[in-house]
């Protein structure tokens, strides 16, 4: 069964500070409003990906400070009758600073979808909808190499060359 709060994926954003309540959506929908759902899925997500790598080369060109973890930020933002996007706001933040406001970009730079089916609307002229970002756990983030070296001494050992550890 699929879920009905679109989660973007690929690059992914950890719940810390709770604002509001997200919105819900109807427990069931037609497939006409879950392909719409889907298609502004597929906008924002290619958005996000663009503002999080920016986002990450410039506040952490390790990537490891803060994506050691996967983290997550949930918004609500409304859409009007013809489309148009407005009042995005962070209703769970990850707790990064630059990765909620990455995701709060990647609504505004979408701008406007298709006009919403009407039974997303219910007669409203517009409709408040969730939406998480998240950023996925970079892997090795946190974790110690070894570095080969050669040791001094082993005691019990014939002279030669010194083996690698």
């Amino acid at each position: 069964m699929r879920s009905l709060l679109p989660v973007l994926g690929g690059l992914i954003a950890c719940a810390s500070a709770q604002t509001a309540p997200p919105p819900k959506l109807p427990k069931s929908v037609t497939p006409s409003t879950q392909a719409w759902l889907d298609q502004a899925s597929e906008s924002f997500n290619r958005v996000w990906n663009e503002q999080v790598t920016r986002a990450l080369r410039e506040n952490e060109p390790s990537g490891c400070l803060h994506s050691a973890r996967a983290r997550r930020t949930v918004l609500a933002w409304k859409v009007a009758a013809d489309g148009r996007l407005e009042g995005a706001r962070i209703t769970d933040s990850c707790g990064v600073d630059y990765l909620d406001r990455a995701a709060l970009e990647s609504v505004e730079a979408v701008g406007a979808l298709e006009p919403p089916p009407q039974e997303l609307l219910a007669g409203a002229p517009d409709r408040e909808l969730p939406l998480a970002f998240t950023l996925k756990a970079a892997k090795g983030c946190g974790q110690r190499f070894l570095e080969r070296r050669p040791l001094p001494y082993l005691p019990n050992m014939p002279p030669g060359p010194t083996p690698l550890r």
